[in-house]
């Protein structure tokens, strides 16, 4: 899952857009339904039906981006003491359509997409800055290039992000990102002509 902190100013702005959308469409469903008397079960219009539509299409988008600021939409939920009041982790956006049978109102929702959309408005400054900084671009080259045995490895079957956050892969991953970075250095610094030619590693490996 991708860090807020690691985002591109236009990838935090596009969150912030899809965040908001969906927070607006959100209060405007809950305005167009009713609810059955009896068994509590919503009741949708023609132009609900639309919005439900888009609401359950951005949902695990708006569920990995609160994810990545680290605001998931859950809450403890106590069951009533007559079925034995035990108590769980319940998802609200899993739940948006649910709602009422646990009593929980959609402004909770609300409140929690606002809480997520407000890292990201804290973050905007710093991931313009972000962007134009081209070390920012060469760490995630070096990312990409550890990445790319565990993508192998996943392809083979194997748990990729399992070994890939283990001690052992974050180990595996620095020592490949040293490599590659001070790889990259000497060859430049032969390039331009501050190593002599003849210790370029190329040459070397070519002469073993």
């Amino acid at each position: 899952m991708t860090n807020y902190k690691s985002l591109t100013f236009f990838q935090n702005k596009h969150r912030q857009n899809i965040l908001s959308q969906f927070q607006q469409k959100l209060g405007q469903y809950f305005s167009l339904i009713d609810y059955n008397s009896y068994s509590r079960d919503i009741i949708d219009t023609d132009e609900s039906r639309g919005i439900r539509r888009f609401l359950n299409r951005q949902n695990s988008n708006v569920q990995l981006y609160m994810q990545e600021v680290g605001q998931a939409a859950n809450v403890i939920y106590t069951d009533p003491p007559a079925i034995g009041g035990r108590r769980s982790n319940l998802n609200l956006l899993d739940n948006i359509f649910n709602l009422q049978n646990y009593d929980i109102e959609p402004q909770t929702i609300i409140d929690f997409i606002d809480q997520a959309i407000g890292v990201y408005e804290r973050d905007f400054t710093s991931s313009i800055i972000r962007t134009f900084n081209p070390l920012f671009w060469a760490g995630k080259v070096l990312e990409a290039i550890a990445s790319v045995p565990f993508m192998v490895l996943g392809r083979l079957g194997l748990p990729q992000q399992k070994i890939e956050s283990s001690p052992l892969g974050v180990i595996i991953k620095w020592l490949i990102k040293g490599i590659t970075a001070f790889t990259t250095v000497w060859q430049f610094l032969v390039f331009v002509g501050v190593i002599p030619p003849e210790l370029s590693l190329l040459r070397l490996l070519k002469l073993n």
